[in-house]
């Protein structure tokens, strides 16, 4: 029997984005993912930013960007989505923020 964590055979990338946020300052919002990746496609101007995802506890699952140098542009980071749930992203920032959340549809095989 071969036992195994289950992996996409292919990825189909959306066009537009599932969720969009957009804000200036810091801001705590909250966002529904399901199982599976996430893609967050963040764009920044400013000196700071610390962006974390919380889970429904208030637990970091993840550390989606901190930086404390000047930057204007944009980054993504892909993260695993281990259970479907609300989320809560904690943005830490002073300047103006976008964050695009997309979560591709997979087609697995074991």
């Amino acid at each position: 029997m071969n036992v195994g964590i289950a992996v996409p055979t292919s990825v189909t990338i959306k066009e537009s984005p599932d969720v969009s946020l957009s804000g200036n300052g810091q801001s705590a919002e909250l966002v529904t993912l399901t199982r599976g990746l996430t893609i967050f496609n963040m764009t920044y101007d400013g000196s700071e930013l610390d962006v974390d995802l919380l889970d429904s506890k208030g637990n970091r699952e993840a550390s989606l960007v901190f930086m404390l140098d000047p930057f204007a542009g944009s980054l993504s980071k892909v993260v695993g989505i281990e259970e479907a749930g609300l989320y809560a992203l904690d943005i830490v920032t002073d300047g103006n923020w976008t964050i695009d959340l997309v979560q591709p549809d997979e087609t697995v095989g074991l």
